[in-house]
């Protein structure tokens, strides 16, 4: 089955209320996985201790996709190429494409320009 790495930004706009993220997010829910990076970035945001345990049952029901040796040196060889005095890359999002790179996911973002300039991403939708 194919898997789809959803970033953090699809997962906040779904928290904050959006249908249509909602109503996809529910079509895709047996193929999300999420990065831990995406845990970490979701728990940066959740302020209070009853949101912190809203989102600890939320992210039960997704599959983490630990960073290993593979997705680091690809996140590594992603900030060496991209990152330069025109462009910023963010560590987050060359761990997030190198993941997606490394297993060949599709990624479900609202940030393509985050990604899109990383060779063999491929987005969902």
């Amino acid at each position: 089955m194919e898997r789809i790495l959803v970033d953090t930004c699809i997962l906040i706009s779904a928290y904050r209320g959006d249908t249509s993220i909602s109503h996809e997010l529910e079509k895709i829910r047996d193929k999300i996985v999420i990065s831990p990076i995406t845990v970490m970035e979701l728990y940066k945001g959740a302020k209070t201790k009853e949101r912190k345990k809203e989102l600890e049952k939320q992210l039960k029901s997704y599959s983490i996709v630990h960073i290993n040796k593979d997705v680091s040196e690809k996140a590594i060889s992603l900030m060496k190429k991209y990152q330069t005095g025109r462009r910023e890359i963010f560590i987050p999002d060359c761990i997030i494409g190198a993941t997606s790179i490394i297993y060949d996911f599709q990624l479900f973002t609202e940030n393509k320009i985050d990604f899109d300039f990383m060779e063999n991403i491929r987005f969902y939708k």
